[in-house]
């Protein structure tokens, strides 16, 4: 069965369908990580998204059932190169299988590298994927393609209710009680604030200040999340109130959050920093590190002024500002994903850091 991906500025590349049929539209992102296909699959950050992985043998390998069972994704649609036709078995699963299962759309046998080059070129754009149908008329691509996008990707992945977790590694004489603020969260990060020996209280993104603070926590975890941070304009009063209060650390679009809480402005990136091999650079040392990132907007730096906050971390590759400190509150953010899935354990550290002003301003900041 064939399959074409119309974008927004008239250029179409056609290849081959897998995973469900059906038409799906979405903003094309690139994401050039060499693996870690089935974390990506089922992060929260790429919902409504169709996600084109640029590395030609992302997606031949299947999938670990171990990994991706009892988990659904929340992107559109995946192009890959080269999907596998392996034969299921007790370990693994068909990438084709998952998708359709999961009603995701899928794209293959073009050339990946071309596509990403184009988008490099023009930007990110919107795409309408048919797969597996009949052709769409010009005018009926023209008609999807100027319907309005949803905007409300945080509030269909935000957990719907209050979710606690007990450490099973807690420190000597103190379990710290972290609530995490959940934009999208990725497993991993509520995973690595359990293994660094805090209890975690996952609150749905829209839980106010003085439901939070009934909670006595120790500090407050922005979480990672899909789309535009300016439509979560009702969390910033919370934030703010946070901040004054509680230690904070904030990641992804929680970085962005808290840095239009605390008074900066946030801006799309043409392209935006999909993969796991973005070099940033601590500010106060000079130490390089590797990242993995994943989001289309970014802080500006230039915004900063006037505010109480300072860069610690910036890209190497641009300059854009990768992490944030305030000046008078214990609370930082980093755009990058530190805990590894994917990507490199450059970043772990920063759990640590976040525990250690945790006990430094135990009882809160006041």
């Amino acid at each position: 069965m064939k399959a074409v991906l119309h974008l927004e500025d008239g250029t179409c590349f056609e290849g081959e369908a897998f995973g469900a049929t059906g038409q799906v539209v979405g903003e094309v992102v690139l994401q050039t990580s060499m693996s870690g296909l089935e974390e990506i699959l089922v992060d929260p950050t790429y919902c409504d998204q169709i996600v084109l992985m640029t590395y030609p043998l992302v997606g031949n390998g299947g999938l670990s059932r171990q990994k991706m069972e009892g988990r659904a994704p929340a992107l559109r649609a995946l192009i890959v190169s080269e999907p596998d036709w392996i034969a299921e078995d007790a370990e693994r699963l068909s990438l084709d299988a998952w998708l359709r299962a999961h009603g995701v759309v899928g794209l293959y046998g073009m050339d990946t590298r071309k596509l990403a080059r184009h988008l490099r070129d023009r930007g990110m754009m919107k795409g309408v994927l048919v797969s597996g149908q009949d052709s769409l008329s010009e005018e009926a691509v023209r008609s999807l393609l100027a319907a309005p996008q949803a905007t409300d990707q945080v509030h269909r992945v935000s957990s719907r209710e209050v979710l606690t977790w007990k450490t099973e590694k807690p420190r000597a004489g103190w379990r710290p009680t972290v609530v995490l603020m959940d934009f999208g969260v990725k497993r991993s990060f509520r995973e690595l604030l359990l293994r660094s020996g805090c209890d975690v209280i996952q609150v749905p993104y829209d839980t106010d200040f003085l439901a939070i603070s009934a909670y006595s926590p120790d500090g407050v975890f922005l979480s990672n999340g899909p789309g535009d941070p300016h439509s979560l304009a009702q969390v910033l009063p919370t934030i703010s109130a946070l901040v004054k209060k509680y230690p904070l650390f904030a990641v992804g679009l929680g970085h962005q959050l808290f840095a239009l809480a605390c008074g900066a402005k946030v801006a799309k990136m043409p392209l935006g920093h999909r993969g796991t091999n973005y070099p940033v650079q601590e500010v106060q040392t000079g130490k390089g590190w590797i990242t993995a990132q994943h989001h289309g907007y970014d802080v500006l730096e230039s915004s900063l002024e006037g505010t109480r906050l300072e860069v610690t971390y910036r890209l190497l590759h641009d300059g854009s500002v990768e992490g944030l400190r305030h000046r008078d509150y214990p609370a930082f953010s980093v755009q990058f994903h530190p805990d590894a899935h994917p990507g490199p354990t450059d970043t772990l550290f920063l759990f640590e850091q976040f525990v250690q002003l945790m006990a430094n301003h135990r009882g809160g900041n006041a």
